[in-house]
């Protein structure tokens, strides 16, 4: 978990290239009000967008991971601002994304991920721009490969009958 945790945080270097590109106020003021709500290339891709903050795997990862930490209905209220953050950083994420390919990007052919990489590149500095967006983009990939992994061995060892590792961590004390 901690791993995956580290790999996701990566990700947050595409805020920083979205800090970094200085994209008009103006523009994006006026772009994101002329939002082409009839368009349905359009609505697909944000169907896609939302897709990637309410996904079923991440539902069911949350669960398990309140019973890991002995959450009961007392914690709901803040497991459910937890899951409204989670979300909000994800779109935040994805719309820095977009901001900073703009910029990178801007004028040069995308046909491939590598030409993607290359912009980036361009942008931070020749390897160190390379490494920031293989890892940010791992970090995308590894973080749901993992969360899908997770949660399925509890109830396997529940139906086995299986008692808690004596390596596992005990369960934290209620929040507050």
């Amino acid at each position: 978990e901690r791993a995956a945790i580290a790999a996701g945080l990566c990700e947050l270097s595409f805020i920083v290239l979205a800090a970094l590109a200085h994209p008009s106020g103006a523009d994006m003021a006026r772009q994101v009000v002329s939002v082409p709500w009839t368009q349905h290339g359009y609505l697909y891709l944000l169907a896609a967008n939302l897709g990637t903050c309410v996904i079923p795997w991440a539902l069911v990862y949350q669960q398990s991971a309140s019973i890991d930490k002995g959450l009961n209905q007392a914690h709901r209220a803040a497991v459910r601002i937890e899951t409204l953050l989670g979300a909000a950083l994800c779109q935040v994420i994805t719309a820095a994304i977009v901001v900073a390919a703009a910029a990178c990007c801007a004028g040069q052919p995308l046909g491939q991920v590598g030409d993607i990489a290359r912009a980036f590149a361009a942008a931070i500095a020749p390897a160190a721009g390379r490494a920031v967006f293989a890892i940010a983009l791992s970090g995308g990939a590894i973080v749901p490969a993992s969360v899908v992994c997770l949660p399925a061995p509890r109830p396997f060892g529940r139906a086995l009958g299986a008692r808690p590792s004596p390596l596992a961590r005990p369960a934290p004390p209620p929040w507050p």
